[in-house]
């Protein structure tokens, strides 16, 4: 069975910041100790237009988490 760690905001943030700064993807997956595939679903999660906003992404989790529960 696979579990989901969700990446906490700390680490939402620092991928946002990391973006910011040109850092590629692979990059910030392994400095945020991540697989590159979790970190494809939150650039895809909080997306608002061609920016990633972690603000968005971390609503869009709320809200995700409300209905399944």
């Amino acid at each position: 069975m696979k579990y989901y760690r969700q990446l906490t905001d700390g680490r939402i943030h620092q991928i946002s910041a990391l973006l910011k700064r040109g850092i590629s993807v692979s990059e910030i997956a392994k400095t945020v100790c991540c697989r590159l595939s979790t970190l494809y679903q939150e650039l895809k999660r909080g997306s608002k237009g061609s920016h990633y906003c972690p603000s968005e992404a971390q609503v869009f989790s709320i809200n995700k988490m409300h209905i399944s529960a």
